[in-house]
């Protein structure tokens, strides 16, 4: 299997490392604490608040294993050859 790498500037690395923390720190607490008000209703088979919350972890999960795999692969463009940085950037 082909590792894909991403390539990313400085600039953009930071900007999603903020992303991350943000959703780390924020808004996953906060859906935890939605999916614990919508329990505290009952019956859950019927509880559209508790269905809703369940709903944006699942995306906030997603979104932060997106971020971490893009680190993990990510290839800084500023240790790149400039020749190779004009050639990423005329495919784009």
């Amino acid at each position: 299997m082909v590792e894909k790498t991403y390539p990313m500037t400085l600039e953009e690395k930071e900007k999603l490392e903020k992303e991350l923390e943000e959703l780390k720190l924020v808004r996953r607490p906060e859906v935890v604490e939605r999916i614990k008000i919508a329990r505290s209703y009952g019956d859950l088979s019927e509880n559209s608040e508790y269905e809703a919350a369940k709903d944006e972890q699942a995306f906030v999960e997603g979104q932060i294993s997106s971020l971490e795999t893009k680190f993990v692969t990510q290839k800084s463009l500023t240790a790149m050859p400039l020749q190779k940085m004009k050639l990423l950037s005329e495919k784009l």
